[in-house]
């Protein structure tokens, strides 16, 4: 099994404190889709993003585009060539927001992300039901767009941080599926802004992405494919600064520590899972000061409500029922443990008693009302 950066990504910052986020919101009015023609982002290949917001009375819900200033969270999901996605940012609420939520199902096909302390955020994506030869092609999709601030009282040019990842994807034997999750830090988004629209089979979004080179990246896929008549799987784990590690396995898994470098200030991070076909990917960093430099503050930019965990409402018994395998989420610590079978009890001498008991009068009682036989 493959023991490397987690796929369930949760962002909990220490010293998690509320900001007012200088947000921006457009609404505008369209009469046709064709009339935007920005490039969408592909998280996976063949995955176009799709999401949409519909605000208003049943009047108002003509076509609407919104943009969206980080921290933003979307959520997507795709099957037989429709979309439905959502997307959240405080734009939409106002100073009252505390925690930002997005989901989109469609078909088999489900996504969900979440932002806001104490749990920070998660991103995760299930797509099943996928066949090899054709079929609905589920996909999903889910990312947070957010920022965060480190602060130095001794002023110093950087200073280093640790990313503390869960991760885990996991796809079932199924040609071209495919499960994914990264985690990508910098200083610098482009392919701005996040957006969306409605168009004529759903709804799409435009994702910001981390500027090159990243301060950071991490990501975690596995997929099957069809080679000569015979599913395999390639699993890989990958970090910006250590390289990769791969290995013929149907699942990748991560819990642990990558120490980094980076300047005080403002920075990004982007967190993503996908899933298509046949798989489930998830994924919670935390960032917090390194023990070289204990009095460094990271503070995430407004958020303080709670959220649910990464895997809230998924069981190991759901994953096993649906041909995937619940283990790398279980190791990582998403979900509960399996423990062992509880032992059938021994029949106690009591019982053994009163159960030959009953069947000596049960005997009984049908001799007496068979009556003498004649």
């Amino acid at each position: 099994m493959n023991h490397i950066p987690e796929t369930v990504l949760r962002i909990c910052l220490n010293d998690l404190s509320r900001v007012a986020p200088p947000q921006r919101l457009h609404i505008m009015q369209t009469t046709s889709p064709a009339n935007w023609n920005l490039p969408v982002h592909a998280a996976a290949a063949g995955l176009m993003l799709a999401a949409t917001l519909l605000l208003g009375t049943p009047a108002a819900r003509a076509q609407q585009n919104i943009i969206c200033d980080e921290p933003s969270v979307m959520a997507q999901a795709a099957f037989q060539g429709f979309f439905d996605a959502a997307i959240d940012c405080f734009g939409l609420h106002g100073a009252s927001a505390d925690a930002l939520q997005a989901s989109a199902i469609r078909g088999s096909a489900n996504a969900r992300t979440a932002l806001g302390p104490p749990d920070g955020g998660w991103a995760r994506a299930e797509a099943t039901g996928g066949l090899s030869n054709g079929g609905p092609h589920p996909s999903a999709f889910s990312a947070i767009i957010g920022g965060y601030t480190v602060h130095d009282p001794q002023g110093r040019p950087s200073v280093r941080l640790t990313i503390r990842i869960r991760g885990a994807s996991v796809v079932g034997p199924v040609a071209g599926a495919s499960a994914a999750w990264s985690v990508t830090l910098g200083g610098e988004l482009v392919n701005l802004p996040a957006r969306l629209d409605v168009v004529s089979n759903g709804k799409s979004v435009n994702e910001p992405t981390i500027a090159s080179p990243p301060v950071l990246r991490i990501e975690g896929d596995a997929t099957a494919q069809l080679v000569d008549g015979t599913i395999q799987f390639v699993s890989a784990i990958c970090d910006s600064i250590g390289g990769c590690v791969s290995t013929a396995d149907h699942s990748t898994e991560f819990e642990g520590r990558i120490n980094y470098r980076t300047r005080p200030g403002d920075e990004f991070i982007v967190v993503e899972t996908t899933a298509q076909q046949d798989g489930f990917a998830a994924t919670d960093p935390i960032i917090e000061p390194h023990p070289d430099n204990p009095d460094v503050v990271v503070t995430m930019k407004g958020l303080v409500g709670a959220v649910p965990g990464p895997m809230d409402g998924i069981t190991a018994e759901q994953l096993t029922a649906l041909g995937l395998d619940p283990g790398p989420f279980q190791r990582v610590g998403f979900l509960a443990p399996a423990g062992p079978a509880e032992p059938v009890p021994e029949p106690s001498t009591l019982a053994l008693a009163g159960a030959a008991f009953i069947a000596f009068a049960v005997r009984s009682v049908r001799r007496r009302w068979r009556g003498p036989r004649s």
